[in-house]
């Protein structure tokens, strides 16, 4: 039996549907952000091992996670004073 596209794409956008809205709204948020940040550190693991096998040295890298774990501590620091 084939189904002809536009009741296969009714079909799908049905099945996906139902799914979507058994989940509840912040799983959806924290799988799209997980993904999101999880595919940002890919390319910037990525970005740093290039530079520092290209010649670049490990300095920029480190300097970088240093920024990053003092950007991460202010924000981390700010949430608990506020509470």
């Amino acid at each position: 039996m084939t189904r002809s596209p536009r009741r296969l794409k009714q079909q799908v956008q049905d099945t996906v549907g139902e799914q979507v809205r058994d989940l509840p709204l912040h799983a959806v948020r924290l799988a799209m952000f997980g993904v999101g940040r999880a595919l940002l550190l890919g390319d910037r693991v990525t970005r740093d091992y290039k530079e520092i096998t290209e010649g670049g040295g490990v300095k920029p890298v480190l300097g970088r996670l240093r920024d990053d774990v003092q950007t991460t501590t202010v924000k981390v620091v700010g949430r608990v004073v506020e509470r």
